[in-house]
């Protein structure tokens, strides 16, 4: 969303134009806010929130504001309601229901069916990222409300008591739904671990370090550090404009990188609490990671461009540039990435999810010290992804891709393999558009993961086929515009 001012009047939309010339700047889909920060109540052009596309002028310098409310944008497309479909009020799992033909082709011939376990009252507003902590244990959420909570993951499935199926119609409120055959079990605490506040802005994303220290950056243009055995903010880390993305080094918790919509990508110091190296990417950032050695970083824009670069000596150096688009059509102009997510065990891959709802996956031609030379392998469809920060990501396995959606479905799509290959060295075709959906909420889910098996260590494996060893259950979350966390067992058996 763009941010400018007027007097005492906020106007908050998608960027549509600037015109650095004349210091003048188009918006569309326009909402008005207070100077207190509160929406205002009075006539505004309706639209909806979004995220990632900021420039800011200040009051004095606007010489025109022009509102612009585009055509009503075509709906989502549905997918056929005689797929698995499970609403808060229908969580007992019914008779798999067949994968039956897509509008995007035909899908695979298998059954699916989840449960809802746990329902929580998390946010005053979206969610924009959840996060869970490197060895399982905690769930960090944060969003349009400005407040980080986390969550503790329990030690083991636990039953929901009275008290927890009833809720209290506190902020954050734990909720099961009825009808169940059995009781579902409980994932999370009912109640925050943590409640950490201090932000003034929106808060866009979240990272872990190994031993449980926790960033979040905001619109306010700052970075806060946080530990989860503390309630109060360790550090804060101020930028020029909005941080937009962040991610701490996979090994070295005394290290971060942030990216922002004034184009820099930064690599922080924590203990020096300073910048030890930048890069102008010379286009607002909307996403970045590390590779899982920590010896490359990816950053993506608002144009559909991944850069990559290399980190010698403390210095981030650029090695490459991948353009992420279509050949041809409405795509062929780049769209927003709103993720990067590297395979944990093949730093050659990358998933990469972006504005023309797509998710494309990546492959670089080497090892990760040479240089990425990455070409785009595969492209998987099905979801809706328009202009919202939905970012997809892995099964603990590798095996499956999962991803919210603007429709309030949450996808999956199975990654193709060689028989006897890791699902990370999969050899794909170059659209897959087969999947598997269930209706998780009535509004955008922005985030859709699935517990990592560290937090599900001492959950009671399902039962096997034909009496073979059980599996660990896999466990799917998912957040979205509404403020809530819902926790589903997907109980497909493969």
């Amino acid at each position: 969303m763009s941010l400018v001012s007027s007097g005492d009047v906020r106007y908050q939309g998608v960027l549509n134009h600037v015109d650095m010339a004349n210091s003048r700047i188009t918006l569309v889909n326009v909402r008005c806010y207070g100077s207190e920060g509160r929406r205002d109540p009075g006539p505004q052009v309706e639209g909806t929130d979004e995220v990632y596309a900021y420039v800011v002028f200040n009051g004095s310098e606007i010489k025109e504001l022009t509102v612009v409310q585009p055509p009503p944008p075509e709906p989502a497309p549905t997918p056929p309601m005689d797929r698995a479909i499970l609403t808060s009020s229908s969580v007992a799992p019914g008779p798999p229901a067949p994968s039956v033909p897509s509008a995007w082709g035909t899908s695979t011939a298998s059954s699916y069916s989840v449960r809802l376990m746990q329902h929580l009252e998390a946010h005053a507003g979206v969610i924009w990222s959840m996060q869970f902590s490197r060895n399982g244990r905690y769930l960090a959420t944060a969003g349009q409300d400005f407040v980080v909570r986390v969550w503790q993951v329990l030690s083991a499935a636990q039953p929901a008591a009275d008290g927890e199926a009833r809720g209290t119609g506190s902020p954050a409120v734990s909720r099961l739904g009825a009808g169940a055959a059995q009781a579902p079990a409980l994932l999370l605490s009912p109640t925050p671990h943590r409640v950490y506040t201090g932000h003034k802005q929106d808060v866009l994303d979240l990272t872990w370090s190994k031993t449980q220290f926790l960033l979040s950056a905001s619109m306010d243009k700052t970075v806060r550090l946080w530990h989860v055995s503390m309630d109060e903010c360790l550090r804060v880390f101020k930028h020029s404009d909005f941080v937009t993305a962040i991610d701490f080094h996979p090994s070295d918790d005394r290290t971060f990188i942030s990216g922002s919509i004034d184009g820099k990508l930064r690599l922080w110091s924590i203990p020096d609490q300073k910048v030890v190296s930048w890069q102008d990417v010379h286009e607002m950032v909307t996403a970045a990671s590390y590779s899982p050695s920590g010896l490359r970083v990816v950053v993506g824009t608002m144009k559909g461009k991944c850069r990559f670069y290399a980190i010698q000596d403390s210095s981030l150096e650029y090695e490459a540039q991948l353009d992420v688009k279509n050949t041809r059509g409405q795509h062929a102009r780049g769209k927003k990435i709103t993720g990067l997510t590297f395979l944990p065990r093949s730093p050659s891959h990358l998933l990469i999810t972006s504005n023309d709802s797509r998710i494309r996956r990546g492959r670089g031609g080497g090892a990760e010290r040479a240089r990425p030379g990455y070409n785009l392998r595969a492209k998987f469809k099905g979801h809706a992804n328009r202009s919202t920060q939905i970012k997809a990501s892995l099964s603990p396995s590798c095996d499956t891709i999962i991803c919210g959606s603007d429709d309030g479905w949450v996808y999956q799509w199975a990654v193709p393999s060689r028989p006897g290959a890791r699902p990370e060295d999969a050899v794909v075709k170059e659209k897959v558009l087969s999947y598997e959906c269930f209706l998780a909420a009535s509004d955008v889910v922005t985030v859709a993961m699935f517990a990592p098996e560290r937090a599900l260590a001492t959950w009671p494996t399902q039962p096997g086929k034909g009496g073979a060893v059980g599996a660990t259950p896999r466990v799917i979350l998912a957040a979205g515009y509404g403020g809530e966390i819902k926790v589903f067992e997907d109980l497909h058996q493969p």
